[in-house]
């Protein structure tokens, strides 16, 4: 009997709750949760899929890019036997950068091979870092969809081309940041707090810029502390250990700006600020500014509005918090930070420096495309797709088109060598990488005459020629003064890109110097982007210093 009683308790139950969960509800709940996981599955295997695709391109890239002057002189750094010998080069000027990214540097090189690769290498993984930890981030809050999207659009940015294959310390510094930017979110715990720290203080001893990315931690940790009332001195600690490596090196810091400070290549200008956000952006200046402001000012309108919850159109995670606001308005707002401290601190300003403002623009683009609905979604979602298969549609086919590899020194060179006179080559950006791939015999017949004076008259600045000047110390490495050149060397060959900072030919006609015209417009050396040359004609002259008008 009470076992009958219990078994008609125990249905009576049973039958009590089953109309707290109608059927209809239940398959509807369970159509949302497979499409949901549907989505988290399709955007994991794009994700996934993503990886090789980019990896490969990337190697590609470098493989085919010879280095360039920077990228020269990051393997001058690394190439020194030891610690002490690459601080003494540093504290020539040579480049202006701590020694830990030469030291990695320096590492990988140990494993051989080419160096258009090898010296790469560093970056490359630090761009699969960065992609990797924003994914998680922005994952968690709007799931796997608009965290792809917003790592692939990522890919459009100056953070990949062309800094996920540039032999330089900008590609790793942000991948600390981007590594901060997790361990941010568990601070409140001690490995959280240690590993927020040792990320901070890794990016600080990479590049001397770094600094600036403290800010948006700051802004967003001042936010929570006055709306809850609550300080975490771990988060402070943090900026702290962040902030030593600048003790350290700071006798490096000052003879960059004893060196190169009164005439700055990129000084902080109100256009250079311009474009510095087209670079980061790879659009142009006036446009990208306006996209810079207009998004600026929306997520600003979206935290005193309080407006600043994603909409619910079916994704997964979390949402915005407003202190993720914040704290994207603070990586959003680098570029004005470091403009205004450049500007105090005469300092330098483009867009390789705000490089971690590409950040900003991952999380604020995943920010905007929460909000939206579905088919907008989709349909920002399908141009970004669009863009990326674009560039890579363009980048294989400038890859297998047929291309000649005609060596622009061969014949200027030769003709050196057969007159018996130098070759002077008038471009430092060209110059050193002319220098660099040549053999012994041709890198003495390679001169650079250094002017700074005569080059910020000519180009606005004078950063090329001080900074060839800090490698007079190798060996073969032809660098002299004019006069020093003209007392031994009354012929020579003239090699000039035609740009602004290749003075030398007006200079020598200024002067009664009569340069004659020997070839226009030969095969020029791939110099990278910082050389100048535009759709300027290549010119070799030949010059007597005793024939005169």
């Amino acid at each position: 009997m009470r076992m009958s009683a219990q078994s008609e308790s125990s249905s009576a139950s049973l039958s009590v709750e089953k109309p707290n969960f109608p059927a209809s509800i239940d398959k509807a709940d369970s159509k949302k949760a497979t499409l949901q996981y549907s989505e988290e599955d399709l955007a994991r295997a794009l994700f996934i899929l993503f990886i090789p695709v980019v990896l490969i391109e990337t190697f590609f890239r470098a493989a085919s890019r010879a280095l360039w002057f920077d990228e020269i002189l990051t393997h001058l750094i690394a190439d020194q036997p030891n610690v002490e010998g690459m601080w003494t080069r540093l504290s020539q000027g040579v480049t202006s950068h701590p020694p830990t990214f030469y030291l990695i540097e320096h590492v990988v090189a140990g494993l051989g091979g080419s160096d258009r690769i090898v010296f790469r290498l560093v970056s490359i993984a630090a761009y699969f870092c960065v992609v990797t930890c924003l994914f998680i981030f922005v994952r968690r809050r709007t799931g796997g969809m608009i965290a792809f999207l917003s790592v692939l659009a990522l890919h459009l940015t100056l953070l990949y081309d062309f800094y996920a294959f540039e032999a330089r310390p900008y590609e790793v510094m942000v991948a600390c940041i981007a590594l901060a930017l997790l361990c941010y979110e568990r601070v409140d715990s001690w490995a959280g707090a240690i590993l927020f720290a040792v990320c901070l203080a890794t990016a600080s001893s990479l590049n001397f810029y770094a600094g600036f990315a403290f800010f948006p931690f700051g802004l967003a940790e001042l936010f929570r502390s006055a709306t809850e009332r609550k300080v975490r001195p771990q988060v402070w600690a943090g900026f702290l250990v962040g902030l030593l490596p600048y003790i350290f090196f700071w006798p490096l810091l000052h003879i960059q700006q004893v060196l190169f400070s009164a005439h700055s290549f990129a000084a902080p200008t109100f256009w250079a600020f311009a474009t510095s956000i087209g670079e980061l952006m790879r659009l142009d200046a006036i446009f990208s500014c306006g996209v810079f402001a207009g998004v600026l000012i929306y997520l600003i309108y979206l935290v005193f509005s309080g407006e600043f919850k994603i909409r619910r159109t079916g994704l997964s995670g979390s949402g915005f918090s407003l202190c993720d606001v914040v704290l994207t308005i603070g990586f959003l707002a680098l570029p004005i930070v470091t403009y205004i401290v450049a500007k105090i601190a005469n300092g330098v300003m483009t867009g390789r420096y705000v490089i971690t403002a590409s950040l900003g623009i991952s999380l604020a683009l995943s920010l905007l495309l929460s909000r939206l609905g579905k088919p907008a979604l989709l349909s920002v979602g399908l141009a970004i797709f669009c863009v990326f298969t674009f560039k890579e549609g363009m980048f294989v086919k400038d890859l297998i088109k047929p291309q000649g590899t005609h060596d622009f020194l061969q014949g200027p060179a030769q003709m050196s060598k057969n007159m018996n006179i130098p070759l002077v080559i008038s471009n430092a950006f060209v110059f050193l990488p002319a220098w660099y791939s040549s053999n012994d015999s041709l890198k003495s017949q390679l001169f650079y005459l250094a002017d700074s004076k005569e080059q910020f008259s000519a180009w606005g600045f004078d950063t090329p020629a001080v900074q060839i000047l800090t490698l007079k110390y190798l060996p073969l490495m032809n660098i002299d003064t004019f006069p020093e050149f003209a007392h031994d060397h009354r012929k020579f060959l003239l090699y000039s890109t035609g740009n602004p900072q290749d003075f030398w030919p007006r200079w020598l006609l200024q002067r009664g110097y009569l340069p004659h015209t020997i070839d226009v417009d030969p095969p020029s050396i791939n110099a990278g982007e910082d050389d100048g040359g535009g759709a300027a004609k290549a010119i070799l002259y030949f010059v007597d210093l005793d024939e005169r008008k």
